[in-house]
Protein backbone atom coordinates (compact mmCIF):
# COMPACT_ATOMS: atom_id res chain seq x y z
CA UNK A 1 0.00 0.00 0.00
CA UNK A 2 2.96 2.34 0.42
CA UNK A 3 3.92 2.20 -3.25
CA UNK A 4 0.38 2.01 -4.64
CA UNK A 5 -1.76 4.04 -2.22
CA UNK A 6 -5.49 3.91 -2.72
CA UNK A 7 -5.68 0.70 -4.72
CA UNK A 8 -8.71 -1.26 -3.63
CA UNK A 9 -7.39 -4.80 -3.65
CA UNK A 10 -4.31 -6.98 -3.95
CA UNK A 11 -4.03 -10.69 -4.68
CA UNK A 12 -1.28 -13.31 -4.36
CA UNK A 13 -0.59 -16.67 -5.95
CA UNK A 14 2.41 -18.85 -5.20
CA UNK A 15 4.90 -19.48 -7.98
CA UNK A 16 6.18 -22.65 -6.30
CA UNK A 17 4.13 -25.41 -7.87
CA UNK A 18 6.22 -26.24 -10.89
CA UNK A 19 6.24 -24.36 -14.17
CA UNK A 20 2.69 -25.38 -15.09
CA UNK A 21 1.45 -24.26 -11.68
CA UNK A 22 3.26 -20.96 -12.06
CA UNK A 23 1.70 -20.40 -15.50
CA UNK A 24 -1.79 -21.25 -14.25
CA UNK A 25 -1.32 -18.92 -11.29
CA UNK A 26 -0.42 -16.07 -13.62
CA UNK A 27 -3.62 -16.61 -15.61
CA UNK A 28 -5.72 -16.87 -12.45
CA UNK A 29 -4.40 -13.53 -11.21
CA UNK A 30 -4.88 -11.87 -14.58
CA UNK A 31 -8.53 -12.89 -14.61
CA UNK A 32 -9.14 -10.52 -11.69
CA UNK A 33 -6.20 -8.09 -11.74
CA UNK A 34 -5.04 -5.34 -14.10
CA UNK A 35 -1.33 -5.64 -13.20
CA UNK A 36 0.68 -8.77 -12.29
CA UNK A 37 4.30 -8.96 -11.10
CA UNK A 38 6.69 -11.78 -10.16
CA UNK A 39 10.29 -12.27 -9.02
CA UNK A 40 10.82 -16.01 -9.52
CA UNK A 41 12.72 -18.15 -12.02
CA UNK A 42 12.86 -21.88 -12.63
CA UNK A 43 16.34 -22.93 -13.65
CA UNK A 44 14.92 -25.34 -16.21
CA UNK A 45 13.02 -22.68 -18.16
CA UNK A 46 14.05 -22.50 -21.82
CA UNK A 47 16.60 -19.86 -22.77
CA UNK A 48 16.05 -19.97 -26.53
CA UNK A 49 12.25 -20.36 -26.68
CA UNK A 50 9.13 -19.23 -24.84
CA UNK A 51 8.21 -21.89 -22.30
CA UNK A 52 4.90 -22.43 -20.50
CA UNK A 53 5.35 -19.45 -18.17
CA UNK A 54 6.36 -17.08 -20.96
CA UNK A 55 3.38 -18.20 -23.02
CA UNK A 56 1.09 -17.47 -20.05
CA UNK A 57 2.52 -13.94 -19.90
CA UNK A 58 1.72 -13.48 -23.58
CA UNK A 59 -1.84 -14.59 -22.82
CA UNK A 60 -2.03 -11.96 -20.08
CA UNK A 61 -0.93 -9.35 -22.61
CA UNK A 62 -3.65 -10.53 -25.00
CA UNK A 63 -6.15 -9.99 -22.14
CA UNK A 64 -5.07 -6.32 -22.09
CA UNK A 65 -3.39 -6.75 -18.70
CA UNK A 66 0.13 -5.58 -17.75
CA UNK A 67 2.83 -7.98 -16.59
CA UNK A 68 6.11 -7.05 -14.87
CA UNK A 69 8.99 -9.24 -13.80
CA UNK A 70 12.31 -8.89 -12.00
CA UNK A 71 15.14 -9.22 -14.51
CA UNK A 72 17.39 -11.03 -12.03
CA UNK A 73 20.44 -10.37 -9.87
CA UNK A 74 23.07 -12.23 -11.85
CA UNK A 75 25.06 -9.36 -13.39
CA UNK A 76 26.96 -10.45 -16.52
CA UNK A 77 27.42 -14.03 -15.29
CA UNK A 78 26.63 -15.63 -18.61
CA UNK A 79 28.24 -17.08 -21.71
CA UNK A 80 26.74 -17.05 -25.20
CA UNK A 81 28.79 -18.30 -28.12
CA UNK A 82 29.02 -20.56 -31.14
CA UNK A 83 29.39 -24.25 -30.31
CA UNK A 84 32.91 -25.21 -31.37
CA UNK A 85 33.88 -28.80 -30.67
CA UNK A 86 37.34 -30.28 -30.61
CA UNK A 87 37.49 -32.78 -33.49
CA UNK A 88 39.41 -35.28 -31.36
CA UNK A 89 37.14 -37.37 -29.10
CA UNK A 90 38.15 -38.08 -25.52
CA UNK A 91 37.09 -41.00 -23.33
CA UNK A 92 35.57 -39.98 -19.99
CA UNK A 93 35.02 -42.38 -17.10
CA UNK A 94 32.02 -41.84 -14.82
CA UNK A 95 32.15 -44.53 -12.19
CA UNK A 96 31.95 -47.86 -13.96
CA UNK A 97 30.72 -46.25 -17.19
CA UNK A 98 32.70 -44.65 -19.97
CA UNK A 99 31.67 -42.41 -22.87
CA UNK A 100 33.40 -40.72 -25.75
CA UNK A 101 33.07 -36.91 -25.85
CA UNK A 102 34.08 -34.08 -28.13
CA UNK A 103 34.63 -31.04 -25.92
CA UNK A 104 33.64 -27.46 -26.66
CA UNK A 105 36.47 -24.95 -27.17
CA UNK A 106 35.59 -21.79 -25.23
CA UNK A 107 36.13 -18.41 -26.87
CA UNK A 108 37.52 -16.87 -23.69
CA UNK A 109 40.29 -19.43 -23.19
CA UNK A 110 40.70 -20.98 -26.64
CA UNK A 111 40.74 -24.26 -24.76
CA UNK A 112 38.29 -26.98 -23.75
CA UNK A 113 37.99 -25.65 -20.21
CA UNK A 114 36.70 -22.48 -18.56
CA UNK A 115 37.91 -21.44 -15.07
CA UNK A 116 35.08 -20.75 -12.62
CA UNK A 117 35.49 -19.44 -9.08
CA UNK A 118 33.23 -20.75 -6.33
CA UNK A 119 33.67 -19.52 -2.76
CA UNK A 120 34.25 -22.04 0.02
CA UNK A 121 31.03 -23.20 1.71
CA UNK A 122 28.86 -21.88 -1.12
CA UNK A 123 26.81 -23.65 -3.78
CA UNK A 124 26.96 -22.88 -7.49
CA UNK A 125 24.35 -23.78 -10.08
CA UNK A 126 25.38 -23.70 -13.73
CA UNK A 127 22.64 -23.96 -16.36
CA UNK A 128 23.29 -24.58 -20.05
CA UNK A 129 21.01 -24.52 -23.13
CA UNK A 130 21.87 -25.28 -26.73
CA UNK A 131 19.78 -24.40 -29.78
CA UNK A 132 17.94 -27.61 -30.54
CA UNK A 133 14.31 -28.67 -30.16
CA UNK A 134 12.61 -28.28 -26.75
CA UNK A 135 10.55 -31.41 -26.24
CA UNK A 136 8.61 -30.04 -23.24
CA UNK A 137 6.98 -27.10 -25.05
CA UNK A 138 6.05 -28.62 -28.41
CA UNK A 139 3.22 -31.05 -29.12
CA UNK A 140 5.08 -33.02 -31.77
CA UNK A 141 8.68 -32.16 -30.97
CA UNK A 142 11.38 -34.79 -31.17
CA UNK A 143 13.56 -33.21 -28.51
CA UNK A 144 17.22 -32.32 -28.68
CA UNK A 145 19.23 -34.47 -31.04
CA UNK A 146 22.65 -33.93 -29.49
CA UNK A 147 23.56 -34.85 -25.93
CA UNK A 148 25.89 -32.30 -24.35
CA UNK A 149 27.02 -32.80 -20.76
CA UNK A 150 28.79 -30.51 -18.31
CA UNK A 151 31.79 -31.55 -16.20
CA UNK A 152 33.35 -29.69 -13.29
CA UNK A 153 36.99 -30.58 -12.59
CA UNK A 154 39.42 -29.64 -9.86
CA UNK A 155 41.76 -26.73 -10.60
CA UNK A 156 44.31 -29.08 -12.16
CA UNK A 157 41.79 -30.66 -14.51
CA UNK A 158 42.57 -34.16 -13.28
CA UNK A 159 39.51 -35.10 -11.21
CA UNK A 160 35.83 -34.85 -12.11
CA UNK A 161 34.01 -33.42 -9.08
CA UNK A 162 30.50 -33.13 -10.56
CA UNK A 163 28.77 -33.65 -13.88
CA UNK A 164 25.38 -33.42 -15.56
CA UNK A 165 23.89 -36.03 -17.88
CA UNK A 166 20.39 -35.42 -19.23
CA UNK A 167 20.62 -38.21 -21.80
CA UNK A 168 19.47 -36.28 -24.87
CA UNK A 169 16.14 -36.58 -26.76
CA UNK A 170 14.51 -34.21 -24.27
CA UNK A 171 15.04 -30.52 -23.70
CA UNK A 172 18.44 -29.09 -24.66
CA UNK A 173 18.98 -28.09 -21.05
CA UNK A 174 21.66 -29.20 -18.59
CA UNK A 175 22.19 -28.09 -15.01
CA UNK A 176 25.07 -28.77 -12.66
CA UNK A 177 24.96 -28.16 -8.90
CA UNK A 178 28.15 -28.12 -6.84
CA UNK A 179 28.81 -27.22 -3.20
CA UNK A 180 32.40 -26.20 -2.54
CA UNK A 181 33.53 -27.61 0.79
CA UNK A 182 37.04 -26.19 0.27
CA UNK A 183 39.85 -25.57 0.45
CA UNK A 184 40.15 -24.51 -3.22
CA UNK A 185 38.00 -21.92 -5.01
CA UNK A 186 39.01 -22.31 -8.67
CA UNK A 187 37.57 -25.10 -10.80
CA UNK A 188 37.51 -25.98 -14.49
CA UNK A 189 34.26 -26.33 -16.44
CA UNK A 190 34.06 -28.47 -19.58
CA UNK A 191 31.19 -29.08 -22.03
CA UNK A 192 31.24 -32.35 -23.94
CA UNK A 193 29.06 -33.58 -26.78
CA UNK A 194 28.60 -37.33 -26.65
CA UNK A 195 30.41 -38.67 -29.70
CA UNK A 196 28.92 -42.14 -29.53
CA UNK A 197 27.56 -44.28 -26.73
CA UNK A 198 28.03 -47.57 -28.53
CA UNK A 199 29.98 -48.43 -31.69
CA UNK A 200 27.95 -47.84 -34.84
CA UNK A 201 25.69 -45.13 -33.38
CA UNK A 202 24.56 -42.51 -35.87
CA UNK A 203 26.33 -39.16 -35.62
CA UNK A 204 24.14 -36.58 -33.87
CA UNK A 205 23.84 -33.06 -35.26
CA UNK A 206 25.82 -30.34 -33.53
CA UNK A 207 24.00 -27.33 -32.09
CA UNK A 208 24.90 -23.92 -33.48
CA UNK A 209 25.00 -22.01 -30.21
CA UNK A 210 25.27 -22.55 -26.48
CA UNK A 211 24.37 -20.32 -23.55
CA UNK A 212 25.36 -20.77 -19.92
CA UNK A 213 24.24 -18.84 -16.84
CA UNK A 214 26.24 -19.13 -13.63
CA UNK A 215 24.45 -18.81 -10.28
CA UNK A 216 26.66 -18.54 -7.20
CA UNK A 217 29.89 -18.25 -9.20
CA UNK A 218 32.23 -15.50 -7.95
CA UNK A 219 32.57 -12.44 -10.16
CA UNK A 220 36.37 -12.21 -9.89
CA UNK A 221 36.69 -14.02 -13.22
CA UNK A 222 37.67 -12.30 -16.47
CA UNK A 223 36.49 -15.24 -18.56
CA UNK A 224 32.76 -14.87 -17.88
CA UNK A 225 30.85 -11.90 -19.28
CA UNK A 226 27.57 -12.15 -21.14
CA UNK A 227 23.77 -12.14 -20.95
CA UNK A 228 22.45 -13.77 -17.80
CA UNK A 229 18.68 -13.27 -17.90
CA UNK A 230 16.51 -15.90 -19.49
CA UNK A 231 13.20 -17.67 -19.21
CA UNK A 232 9.71 -16.25 -18.90
CA UNK A 233 10.97 -12.75 -18.27
CA UNK A 234 12.00 -12.62 -21.93
CA UNK A 235 8.38 -13.00 -23.06
CA UNK A 236 7.11 -10.50 -25.60
CA UNK A 237 4.09 -9.68 -23.48
CA UNK A 238 5.83 -8.55 -20.30
CA UNK A 239 8.12 -5.85 -18.99
CA UNK A 240 11.45 -6.66 -17.35
CA UNK A 241 12.76 -4.48 -14.53
CA UNK A 242 16.34 -3.96 -13.37
CA UNK A 243 17.30 -2.25 -10.10
CA UNK A 244 19.00 0.89 -8.81
CA UNK A 245 19.40 1.61 -5.11
CA UNK A 246 17.18 4.58 -4.33
CA UNK A 247 20.04 6.42 -2.62
CA UNK A 248 22.04 6.13 -5.87
CA UNK A 249 19.42 8.00 -7.89
CA UNK A 250 19.89 11.61 -8.97
CA UNK A 251 17.26 12.69 -6.43
CA UNK A 252 19.82 12.19 -3.66
CA UNK A 253 22.56 14.23 -5.30
CA UNK A 254 25.32 11.62 -5.22
CA UNK A 255 25.42 11.06 -8.98
CA UNK A 256 24.58 13.03 -12.09
CA UNK A 257 23.14 9.86 -13.63
CA UNK A 258 21.30 7.20 -11.64
CA UNK A 259 23.54 4.15 -11.18
CA UNK A 260 22.20 0.70 -11.91
CA UNK A 261 23.07 -1.97 -9.36
CA UNK A 262 26.10 -3.90 -10.54
CA UNK A 263 24.30 -7.20 -9.96
CA UNK A 264 21.28 -6.49 -12.17
CA UNK A 265 21.20 -9.13 -14.88
CA UNK A 266 22.25 -8.26 -18.40
CA UNK A 267 19.85 -8.98 -21.24
CA UNK A 268 20.47 -9.84 -24.86
CA UNK A 269 19.77 -13.59 -25.06
CA UNK A 270 18.31 -14.54 -28.47
CA UNK A 271 15.09 -16.47 -29.06
CA UNK A 272 15.60 -19.12 -31.75
CA UNK A 273 12.28 -21.02 -31.73
CA UNK A 274 8.55 -20.37 -31.93
CA UNK A 275 6.42 -22.12 -29.29
CA UNK A 276 5.50 -24.83 -31.81
CA UNK A 277 9.18 -25.68 -32.24
CA UNK A 278 9.66 -23.97 -35.60
CA UNK A 279 13.09 -22.39 -35.87
CA UNK A 280 12.81 -18.68 -36.54
CA UNK A 281 14.29 -17.52 -39.83
CA UNK A 282 15.93 -14.70 -37.87
CA UNK A 283 16.49 -15.03 -34.09
CA UNK A 284 14.79 -12.40 -31.94
CA UNK A 285 16.76 -10.27 -29.52
CA UNK A 286 14.22 -8.56 -27.29
CA UNK A 287 14.56 -5.33 -25.34
CA UNK A 288 15.19 -6.54 -21.82
CA UNK A 289 15.39 -5.29 -19.16
CA UNK A 290 12.95 -2.63 -20.32
CA UNK A 291 13.08 -0.10 -17.47
CA UNK A 292 14.79 0.32 -14.10
CA UNK A 293 13.10 0.69 -10.71
CA UNK A 294 14.24 1.51 -7.16
CA UNK A 295 15.34 -0.94 -4.50
CA UNK A 296 16.75 -0.60 -0.98
CA UNK A 297 13.62 0.92 0.53
CA UNK A 298 12.32 0.12 4.02
CA UNK A 299 10.10 -2.86 4.71
CA UNK A 300 8.37 -4.00 7.88
CA UNK A 301 9.54 -7.59 7.84
CA UNK A 302 12.05 -8.52 5.13
CA UNK A 303 14.81 -9.41 5.67
CA UNK A 304 13.83 -10.64 9.16
CA UNK A 305 15.16 -8.47 11.96
CA UNK A 306 17.27 -11.29 13.39
CA UNK A 307 19.40 -10.94 10.25
CA UNK A 308 19.67 -7.16 10.50
CA UNK A 309 23.11 -5.66 9.85
CA UNK A 310 24.20 -2.08 9.15
CA UNK A 311 24.30 -3.03 5.46
CA UNK A 312 20.63 -4.02 5.65
CA UNK A 313 19.60 -0.88 7.55
CA UNK A 314 21.52 1.86 5.80
CA UNK A 315 19.40 4.68 7.22
CA UNK A 316 19.78 3.38 10.78
CA UNK A 317 16.05 3.68 11.41
CA UNK A 318 15.54 0.10 12.59
CA UNK A 319 13.65 -0.93 9.45
CA UNK A 320 15.23 -3.50 7.12
CA UNK A 321 16.08 -2.48 3.56
CA UNK A 322 15.07 -4.81 0.74
CA UNK A 323 17.45 -5.01 -2.25
CA UNK A 324 17.43 -6.65 -5.65
CA UNK A 325 15.18 -6.78 -8.65
CA UNK A 326 12.66 -8.55 -6.41
CA UNK A 327 12.22 -5.12 -4.82
CA UNK A 328 12.41 -2.95 -7.94
CA UNK A 329 9.87 -4.87 -10.04
CA UNK A 330 6.97 -4.36 -7.57
CA UNK A 331 7.77 -0.64 -7.43
CA UNK A 332 7.42 -0.33 -11.20
CA UNK A 333 4.33 -2.54 -11.23
CA UNK A 334 2.77 -0.28 -8.60
CA UNK A 335 3.50 2.78 -10.73
CA UNK A 336 1.85 1.04 -13.68
CA UNK A 337 -1.19 0.30 -11.51
CA UNK A 338 -1.48 3.97 -10.54
CA UNK A 339 -1.21 4.95 -14.20
CA UNK A 340 -3.89 2.42 -15.15
CA UNK A 341 -6.11 3.70 -12.34
CA UNK A 342 -5.70 7.24 -13.66
CA UNK A 343 -6.52 6.27 -17.25
CA UNK A 344 -8.29 2.95 -17.54
CA UNK A 345 -8.24 3.05 -21.34
CA UNK A 346 -4.47 2.63 -21.58
CA UNK A 347 -3.21 -0.66 -23.00
CA UNK A 348 -0.18 -2.52 -21.61
CA UNK A 349 1.89 -1.37 -24.59
CA UNK A 350 0.89 2.25 -24.02
CA UNK A 351 1.82 2.00 -20.34
CA UNK A 352 5.20 0.50 -21.21
CA UNK A 353 5.89 3.14 -23.82
CA UNK A 354 4.91 5.85 -21.35
CA UNK A 355 7.33 4.45 -18.76
CA UNK A 356 10.12 4.29 -21.34
CA UNK A 357 9.48 7.71 -22.86
CA UNK A 358 9.52 9.44 -19.47
CA UNK A 359 12.36 7.43 -17.90
CA UNK A 360 15.65 9.04 -16.92
CA UNK A 361 18.34 7.73 -19.25
CA UNK A 362 21.03 5.59 -17.61
CA UNK A 363 24.34 4.10 -18.68
CA UNK A 364 25.75 0.61 -18.97
CA UNK A 365 29.15 1.35 -17.48
CA UNK A 366 30.68 -1.77 -19.03
CA UNK A 367 30.63 -0.07 -22.43
CA UNK A 368 33.12 2.53 -23.65
CA UNK A 369 30.52 5.25 -24.27
CA UNK A 370 27.33 6.57 -22.70
CA UNK A 371 24.48 4.36 -23.85
CA UNK A 372 21.70 6.66 -24.99
CA UNK A 373 18.17 5.31 -24.71
CA UNK A 374 18.03 1.50 -24.58
CA UNK A 375 20.85 -0.76 -23.44
CA UNK A 376 20.86 -4.34 -22.17
CA UNK A 377 21.86 -3.37 -18.63
CA UNK A 378 19.52 -0.46 -17.79
CA UNK A 379 16.77 -0.72 -20.40
CA UNK A 380 15.31 2.67 -21.24
CA UNK A 381 16.34 4.03 -17.85
CA UNK A 382 14.97 4.84 -14.40
CA UNK A 383 11.20 5.28 -14.23
CA UNK A 384 9.90 8.76 -13.39
CA UNK A 385 6.38 8.72 -11.96
CA UNK A 386 5.94 12.48 -11.95
CA UNK A 387 7.01 12.80 -15.57
CA UNK A 388 4.76 9.90 -16.55
CA UNK A 389 1.67 11.55 -15.08
CA UNK A 390 2.56 14.85 -16.72
CA UNK A 391 2.87 13.04 -20.03
CA UNK A 392 -0.53 11.42 -19.49
CA UNK A 393 -2.13 14.79 -20.01
CA UNK A 394 -0.96 14.84 -23.62
CA UNK A 395 -0.86 11.12 -24.41
CA UNK A 396 -3.39 10.19 -27.06
CA UNK A 397 -2.23 6.98 -28.68
CA UNK A 398 0.78 5.10 -29.97
CA UNK A 399 1.53 5.61 -33.64
CA UNK A 400 1.40 2.50 -35.76
CA UNK A 401 2.77 3.87 -39.03
CA UNK A 402 5.31 2.18 -41.25
CA UNK A 403 8.61 3.18 -42.77
CA UNK A 404 9.42 1.85 -46.21
CA UNK A 405 13.15 2.31 -45.56
CA UNK A 406 13.03 0.25 -42.37
CA UNK A 407 14.32 -3.27 -42.99
CA UNK A 408 13.46 -5.15 -39.78
CA UNK A 409 14.77 -8.51 -41.01
CA UNK A 410 18.17 -7.02 -41.83
CA UNK A 411 18.42 -5.19 -38.52
CA UNK A 412 17.37 -8.21 -36.49
CA UNK A 413 19.96 -10.31 -38.31
CA UNK A 414 22.65 -7.73 -37.56
CA UNK A 415 21.53 -7.50 -33.94
CA UNK A 416 21.76 -11.26 -33.55
CA UNK A 417 25.20 -11.30 -35.12
CA UNK A 418 26.32 -8.54 -32.77
CA UNK A 419 25.15 -10.31 -29.60
CA UNK A 420 28.26 -12.48 -29.97
CA UNK A 421 30.48 -9.40 -29.99
CA UNK A 422 31.35 -6.75 -27.38
CA UNK A 423 28.43 -4.72 -26.04
CA UNK A 424 29.45 -1.58 -27.95
CA UNK A 425 28.94 -3.27 -31.31
CA UNK A 426 25.71 -4.93 -30.21
CA UNK A 427 24.10 -1.62 -29.35
CA UNK A 428 25.38 0.11 -32.49
CA UNK A 429 23.54 -2.30 -34.76
CA UNK A 430 20.37 -2.03 -32.67
CA UNK A 431 20.34 1.78 -32.88
CA UNK A 432 18.39 2.05 -36.13
CA UNK A 433 15.90 -0.59 -34.99
CA UNK A 434 15.33 1.25 -31.69
CA UNK A 435 14.89 4.60 -33.42
CA UNK A 436 12.13 3.06 -35.52
CA UNK A 437 10.63 1.45 -32.41
CA UNK A 438 10.37 4.79 -30.64
CA UNK A 439 8.77 6.38 -33.71
CA UNK A 440 6.17 3.71 -34.40
CA UNK A 441 5.70 1.69 -31.21
CA UNK A 442 6.44 -1.45 -33.22
CA UNK A 443 9.44 -2.83 -31.35
CA UNK A 444 10.04 -6.09 -29.53
CA UNK A 445 9.82 -6.12 -25.74
CA UNK A 446 10.55 -8.57 -22.95
CA UNK A 447 10.87 -9.34 -19.26
CA UNK A 448 13.13 -11.20 -16.86
CA UNK A 449 12.86 -12.54 -13.32
CA UNK A 450 14.86 -14.15 -10.54
CA UNK A 451 16.12 -13.57 -7.00
CA UNK A 452 14.42 -15.79 -4.42
CA UNK A 453 17.43 -17.64 -3.03
CA UNK A 454 15.83 -20.81 -1.63
CA UNK A 455 15.28 -23.80 -3.89
CA UNK A 456 12.08 -25.85 -3.67
CA UNK A 457 11.44 -29.45 -4.67
CA UNK A 458 10.48 -28.39 -8.19
CA UNK A 459 13.75 -26.61 -8.91
CA UNK A 460 12.48 -23.08 -8.30
CA UNK A 461 14.91 -20.56 -6.84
Amino acid sequence: YDVAPGLKAFAFHTAFGGQAGFANGILALANQCEVVVDDVIYYSEPMFADGAIAQAIDEVHAMNKSYFSACGNNAESGTFEIFNKDPEPETIYKGIFESSYQFHIFNATDATYLPVNISVNSTAIIVMNYDQDYFSITENGTGAEADIDMFLYDENGTQILEYSTSGGNGDPIESLIFTNEGPYETFLLRLGKVAHKTPGDAVKADPNFIMLVYFGVSRDNDFIFGPSEYGHSNANGGCGVCAAEYQNTTAFGKFEVTKVNWYSSQGGAPIFFDPDGTRKAIPQIRESPYVCGPDGANTNLFPPREYMTPERDREGDGLPNFFGTSASAPHVAALAALIKDYNKDLTPDQIKKLLADTAQDMDDESTAHFDEKFDFKTGYGFVNGSAAFEELETLVTIATGSDDDYDEDRLRREAFDAVRRPNDRREEVLLEHMAHTQATGAGLVSVYSTTLREEDEYGGS
